[in-house]
């Protein structure tokens, strides 16, 4: 499967239109659409884009093929749970907020390690 066919996946999987995506990522009109239906190849510049606009696409399956085709679920889900029971208490808004940082921190350093390795 190509990069290409990967990335048709994960769009329907996520009920994702192209044309959604081209305007998130500021395409052209119909440049990731044509793409898509000739099974051609997309520019690393715009697969880094796409990689920006939808950092649950994992860039190792989308690029190579292998691992999981979203970033480890189970993180985003502890993420979820840990903000809301803090947020819960108010005497542990500060809390919260130190996890909320953290764990961005923690996702842009995945996303950063998947766009290096893989681009």
């Amino acid at each position: 499967m190509t990069t290409t066919e990967r990335l048709k996946v994960y769009l329907d999987s996520k009920g994702i239109n192209v044309f959604t995506v081209e305007t998130t990522c500021g395409f052209a009109n119909s440049t990731l659409n044509k793409a898509i239906k000739g099974n051609r190849s997309i520019t690393s510049g715009n697969l880094e884009k796409i990689l920006n606009a939808y950092p649950d696409l994992s860039a190792e399956w989308l690029l190579r093929g292998s691992g999981s085709m979203t970033v480890n679920d189970s993180f985003f889900i502890e993420l979820e749970k840990r903000i809301s029971m803090l947020a819960s208490e108010n005497k542990n808004r500060n809390k919260a907020y130190d996890v909320i940082i953290s764990f961005t921190d923690a996702i842009i350093k995945t996303k950063d390690l998947y766009t290096s390795n893989s681009l």
